[in-house]
């Protein structure tokens, strides 16, 4: 079974996402890695060295501490609904109902104005009046979760209009693995850009010393 459990993670494919146990990519068997890009749906499912090896390979790695954190976001907003008592979309359905008629009211309103002759109504299809007014509790979570995501991603840079990965690594001017571009974001963002440069130098040491293969 171990084998065969080798033998999967070293096949010729696109993604490869070990979601199972921590540490199955090691030294041992992360030169043979044939993926180009590695999606850790597991905590910890790569090795230091394993992951210094990939990178040198060009290999692209999406974290873990990203990745998986879909779970932690969608428990944070079950939370807030306990602690609220109210269920989701439950305050804000009527208003955005509203809002949307004038919208498309609006719009009805300019396109008639343009073309007089034109005698244009618009009217929400059945499937979106459904999302207006009828939208489940799993699709605003849904939605909500995708944005989450979508925007930890994306955290623009008034300058540079990068993801935060890329953000990080230009702030810092060298190449750097996206695991660590995540963790220095973070890190930057909780403490500021002096203390952050403290604590990565001494993250530095710290790795240096461990030998963890």
């Amino acid at each position: 079974m171990v084998a065969e459990k080798d033998c999967l993670l070293t096949e010729q494919c696109d993604i490869l996402a070990p979601c199972a146990s921590e540490k199955v990519i090691s030294s041992k068997n992360a030169n043979d890695i044939k993926a180009k890009i590695i999606a850790e749906g597991a905590n910890g499912p790569l090795t230091p060295a394993a992951d210094r090896i990939l990178i040198d390979k060009k290999i692209l790695i999406v974290p873990d501490i990203y990745l998986n954190a879909g779970g932690v976001t969608v428990s944070y907003f079950e939370w807030l609904k306990n602690i609220n008592h109210v269920s989701y979309g439950r305050l804000n359905i009527k208003y955005e109902e509203i809002t949307t008629h004038h919208l498309l009211d609006s719009v009805q309103q300019s396109i008639n104005r343009s073309m007089p002759n034109a005698n244009v109504e618009i009217r929400p299809s059945e499937e979106f009046q459904r999302r207006l007014l009828e939208a489940s509790e799993k699709e605003i979570v849904r939605a909500g979760l995708a944005y989450t995501m979508q925007r930890t991603a994306q955290v623009s840079n008034p300058c540079l209009h990068c993801t935060f990965f890329h953000r990080t690594s230009r702030h810092y001017t060298f190449q750097i693995a996206k695991r660590t571009a995540t963790k220095r974001n973070l890190l930057h963002e909780t403490f500021g850009p002096s203390r952050c440069f403290e604590l990565i130098k001494t993250s530095k040491h710290v790795e240096c010393r461990s030998g963890v293969s």
